[in-house]
């Protein structure tokens, strides 16, 4: 049957299809070179200019050019051209193109294709195609031309991608200096061209070049603009530093002209930048620039929309009194004003601030009363925002299980996109790292802050890093909790933060009391100490207590440990703050068991393990085991003394002096001092001999 199909074909057609078509695969027939039969010249003509047009085209293209319809017949006939529609046709295969084309002159083919793009002109054929033969024509202006038409065109179906290649094309044939006018307003195309497919890097070159041969005399406002459309594209490709600048120099520029509602836009941009990078006291600074014009030209939206933000960066500064009253003043101008959605705006940032008091609840509670009036007056955008908020405060406050489907509703079903749909990413990693769910914990979380990153919301840095390291803690990946650790304390000093970091660097002053490093858990005490002096906020007088527990039983004061730690679990205890309160009962319970309180620690463990299993928080769930387990087994044996105690008796023992063990140990002899005292009391011994030898009978010294 295949044979008698074949038979049925001309040898043309046959060989049409095994050169160029069915068999274009196999080596073989890849470097066959196929041999046109002899044709009229006129039929000759046709079919080079049929394979200088692209795999369809219109047959009228090839009649319009001069072609007679007697010169088409021989080449349907024997195979060579093909019907693609009822009105179209192409060549049949590639060899014939080839052989089509072999030999032509190039002055010939440069006549074709200029006679043909002229055809498919007056026939009013896709403007590319046109310009492509024009350009093989070498007539370069047509060509620009035709591209630049082309371009138009796919931008009006929204082809965005496809605008962008033939606007790129029409540029590299624009000879320098030739209409000028014309290639800024082809340059603005092409950079909302870019910026409509996220091609940033096309779009910065177009606005950059725009800006570059903007004159002293060019109108302000134009280029105001470029600068600030260039800030956004920085923006988009994560240069934060490069969007600052520009937008400081738009806004500059709009103050020396005299455009007050341009400076206080860009002004007010500008903050919001700074506040994104966590610079938030420079933001405060700018924003006082952003409320000045926003006064003379009596934008009173814009001023009240930056009372609310200035209430919300003083907040995250821990001045919560001030910020409180920066809130009631933006407020109070929304309401005199009849501005709404300023009123509503107003109300959003007093839940941020309640967040930055600690107050979750309070927090909750607003953004689940905005996000029902959202729903209610269908403000998709409000409403995503809202439950990328809804999920976070549900995910401080251990409910995680409605934090995820907050996080679901604002993804899957609302389609989140931007920095919404990252910070909703970022919550639902973090859950997931607590509760150890999934396999690839550490790589989502990961993929998280990628996209934090390339939103620039950077505060949810300091949760992943926080989730990561916490992880990492409970499953003993102790060089993955170390570096996300040290790099949560570098990040802090990059910032002006004053409460996002205290969940992270309670968990890090674990680990490294753990760990015996008493210079890194100095670090984090640090930081706390910083934070919480300069806070009203409870949440860092929490984790300063936590970490200054940690630091003394490091250094062997297990009494005070006790106190510090218990005060730390009562603190996050009327926070509402379970992950935190369980994290410290467990530690508390480890400080009391190394003490010989067993039954204080078996109390702390089981109120750790109820709130682990409440949660669903599998990985503490199994360090509290293993601390049972431990705990369970613990004999005489067992060194009641902190890792830095034993290194120091064990020196003692060896004949060594206190200042000789402390340069041993590259501490001073002071702490020495301290360290020795503390082990003498702990083990009830009088003097360093007597210890010496409690510690040996304890086999201990080797």
């Amino acid at each position: 049957h295949e044979r008698g199909y074949e038979a049925e074909r001309s040898p043309v057609q046959n060989l049409a299809r095994k050169s160029g078509g069915d068999h274009g695969a196999c080596p073989f027939f890849q470097t066959m070179s196929y041999t046109l039969p002899d044709l009229p010249d006129g039929a000759r003509v046709a079919l080079s200019k049929a394979a200088l047009l692209e795999d369809a085209f219109p047959t009228q293209a090839l009649l319009a050019d001069g072609s007679a319809p007697e010169a088409l017949d021989p080449l349907f006939d024997l195979g060579l051209l093909e019907e693609a529609g009822p009105v179209e046709a192409c060549v049949a295969s590639e060899g014939i193109r080839e052989a089509a084309l072999r030999g032509l002159s190039w002055s010939a083919k440069r006549r074709l294709c200029e006679s043909l793009a002229e055809a498919c002109l007056a026939l009013g054929m896709d403007s590319g195609l046109v310009a492509r033969l024009y350009l093989q024509a070498h007539r370069h202006g047509a060509a620009r031309k035709g591209f630049v038409v082309a371009a138009e065109q796919a931008c009006e179906r929204n082809a965005h991608r496809e605008a962008l290649e033939l606007m790129r094309a029409a540029f590299e044939i624009w000879p320098e200096g030739e209409s000028p006018d014309e290639r800024r307003r082809v340059l603005l195309e092409m950079a909302r061209c870019a910026r409509a497919c996220s091609d940033h890097a096309s779009a910065e070159l177009a606005l950059a070049e725009l800006l570059e041969t903007a004159d002293d005399a060019t109108e302000a406002a134009v280029r105001i603009d470029l600068q600030r459309q260039l800030a956004h594209v920085a923006l988009a490709n994560g240069d934060r530093t490069r969007a600052r600048g520009l937008l400081r120099e738009a806004a500059e520029l709009a103050e020396a002209s005299g455009l007050a509602a341009e400076a206080a836009r860009l002004w007010r941009s500008l903050v919001q930048a700074l506040g994104d990078a966590l610079r938030l006291k420079d933001a405060l600074a700018v924003l006082e620039k952003a409320r000045t014009a926003a006064k003379r030209c009596q934008d009173f939206a814009l001023l009240s929309d930056s009372l609310a933000y200035a209430a919300m960066l003083t907040a995250m500064l821990g001045r919560i009194g001030e910020a409180n009253t920066m809130l009631e003043e933006a407020l109070n101008l929304a309401i005199e004003r009849d501005l709404p959605d300023q009123i509503t705006n107003a109300y959003r940032r007093q839940a941020n601030v309640n967040e930055y008091a600690a107050n979750y609840q309070a927090y909750r509670d607003t953004e689940l009363a905005a996000l029902d009036r959202c729903r209610t007056l269908g403000e998709e955008g409000g409403a995503q925002a809202c439950l990328s908020c809804v999920s976070y405060a549900f995910f401080r406050l251990g409910q995680f299980d409605e934090s995820l489907a907050a996080v679901k509703e604002a993804v899957e079903e609302r389609g989140a996109e931007g920095e919404l749909r990252a910070i909703a990413v970022a919550v639902r990693a973090c859950v997931h790292a607590l509760r150890g769910t999934g396999s690839d914990i550490l790589i989502a979380l990961e993929e998280a802050r990628r996209q934090i990153r390339l939103q620039g919301a950077l505060v949810f840095e300091f949760y992943l890093l926080w989730a990561k390291g916490a992880f990492a803690t409970l499953e003993g990946q102790d060089a993955v909790a170390r570096a996300s650790f040290c790099e949560l304390i570098d990040f802090w000093r990059e910032t002006d933060d004053r409460k996002d970091a205290c969940p992270g660097l309670l968990c890090a002053s674990s680990f490294f009391a753990q760990e015996n490093d008493a210079e890194q858990l100095a670090r984090c005490l640090d930081i706390l100490n910083t934070i919480q002096s300069s806070s009203e906020s409870t949440e860092p007088p929490a984790a300063f207590f936590a970490s200054s527990g940690e630091t003394a039983w490091l250094e062997g004061r297990s009494g005070e440990a006790i106190e510090l730690l218990g005060e730390a679990v009562a603190r996050y205890a009327d926070m509402k703050l379970p992950f935190e309160e369980a994290w410290v009962l467990w530690r508390l319970g480890h400080v009391q068991s190394q003490t010989g309180k067993d039954v204080d620690a078996a109390a702390s463990w089981k109120r750790a393990e109820a709130i682990a299993q409440k949660l669903s928080l599998r990985p503490l769930v199994r360090a509290l085991k293993r601390e049972r387990s431990e705990a369970s087994a613990v004999s005489q044996t067992v060194s009641p003394l902190t890792p830095r105690q034993l290194e120091i008796v064990r020196l003692i023992a060896a004949g060594r002096t206190n200042k000789e063990a402390a340069a041993e140990l590259k501490i001073s002899p002071r702490t020495v001092e301290m360290h020795v005292a503390a082990l003498l009391e702990r083990l009830g011994c009088r003097s360093r001999a007597e210890a010496a030898k409690r510690v040996g009978e304890m086999g201990l010294l080797g």
